[in-house]
């Protein structure tokens, strides 16, 4: 269904006199690292952080996890997943929440202070067990896209109203499918100017919160929609998989790739502006990851796993691509790490020193200047005690004037 998104941007007053916004409730300012832990090895997940402008890494073994500092006694969910940030407050989702001592699978935070302040133990996602990857959070609302745990088959949205504390008896009508066919992509979602946007299989939709529906599809046929992210220009960026053949099914399926992936730009409205071919094969096999794209808030840039020239499941190298001039830098790891088993959760750029903050497979971080994507800093010895980054956050990401750019 078409949609015509309406943007108040720019208007005049014409003699009437607008309400002065409220200002933005405190945060913590910095950058956040989440570890996943393993419920397997009886691991919770846990936060570290990095304060503004800080010329190095925090020391894993002696800053220690800040969720259980700032809440001694407590513990993240094992399989600690993704966070948001909205309206002062920060919204963590793990896959096992209350396992091995953990508070919830969502629990929300303050987010100047990391005090908790109110936690959901279990969401009901159509299955007891079933796996809450990633969130966004428009209003009293909690967007959670999943995935069904036998295999990881299918995938959806659905929505936790946090004013009743109940979660929506369905998925969003568009949402729900055969993973990385037609079903919600193991990916990030996007909030910006109000609207959510995700990728979902071989589209990306744009869903309006004041009617949980979907009110534009854009789709690619034969290929997949990696990940979105909004630049520092204002437009939208896709990753988008090239075309490919799939040979038998399951774990045992062989791809041949028949074309080259794509960065398509789009603006707000989902109005195609550009696409672009990149020498970078992202991967299609329903168990692979998502290739963690990123964009850089101070300059025309995004960063994305790369490498995947066959079917692995991971990639040692990661690539910077600037927008404007079409430019693509591949660099790899492999000669900076001792563990070269591949990039694991979302990289970040810290908007305060312009470094790239890369997870390696395991629990090791390195960090890369986001412009020449030179090695900045790598310690093999300082790493976190549990493994498996799930992500990097700057919180200036979340900031409310951004997402209304």
């Amino acid at each position: 269904m078409a949609a015509v998104l309406v943007s108040v941007a720019g208007c005049e007053k014409h003699g009437t006199e607008w309400p002065e916004e409220e200002p933005e409730k405190p945060v913590k300012e910095g950058v956040y690292v989440l570890m996943e832990g393993n419920a397997n090895a009886s691991q919770n997940g846990e936060m570290y952080f990095i304060a503004p402008n800080s010329t190095a890494f925090p020391t894993f073994a002696t800053d220690g996890d800040i969720y259980e500092k700032s809440n001694p006694g407590h513990k993240a969910g094992s399989y600690l997943e993704d966070m948001y940030i909205y309206d002062g407050r920060m919204y963590l989702v793990s896959q096992k929440g209350t396992d091995n001592g953990g508070d919830g699978q969502i629990v929300i935070l303050n987010a100047e202070t990391l005090k908790i302040e109110d936690v959901i133990e279990t969401v009901n996602l159509g299955a007891l067990d079933n796996h809450p990857q990633h969130i966004a959070v428009v209003n009293d609302k909690i967007y959670i896209q999943y995935a069904v745990s036998d295999m990881e088959t299918h995938s959806g949205i659905r929505v936790f109203d946090l004013k009743t504390k109940k979660m929506a008896s369905s998925d969003i009508e568009g949402t729900y499918g055969e993973f990385s066919k037609s079903g919600a992509a193991k990916a990030r979602m996007l909030v910006s100017r109000g609207y959510v946007y995700a990728s979902c299989g071989e589209s990306l939709v744009i869903i309006d919160p004041a009617t949980d529906r979907v009110v534009k599809r854009i789709t690619f046929e034969g290929r997949q929609v990696k990940d979105v992210v909004k630049g520092r220009d204002a437009n939208l960026y896709l990753a988008v998989s090239g075309t490919f053949e799939v040979s038998g099914s399951g774990w045992t399926a062989t791809y041949t790739y028949t074309s080259k992936s794509k960065i398509v730009k789009m603006d707000h409205s989902g109005n195609i502006l550009s696409e672009k071919e990149i020498d970078v094969y992202f991967p299609v096999m329903t168990y692979t990851p998502n290739v963690s794209m990123c964009a850089s808030l101070t300059e025309d840039a995004l960063y994305f796993s790369g490498g995947y020239d066959d079917d692995y499941y991971a990639t040692d190298s990661f690539c910077r691509y600037d927008y404007t001039t079409g430019t693509l830098t591949k660099t790899s790891i492999s000669e900076t790490t001792e563990n070269v088993n591949g990039l694991m959760g979302y990289m970040a750029v810290d908007p305060w020193t312009n470094r790239l903050i890369v997870p390696i497979q395991g629990n090791v971080l390195a960090s890369y200047d986001a412009s020449t994507c030179e090695l900045a800093e790598y310690d093999k010895a300082n790493k976190t005690p549990v493994p498996f980054c799930a992500g990097v956050y700057s919180t200036k990401q979340f900031e409310a004037t951004w997402l209304a750019r």
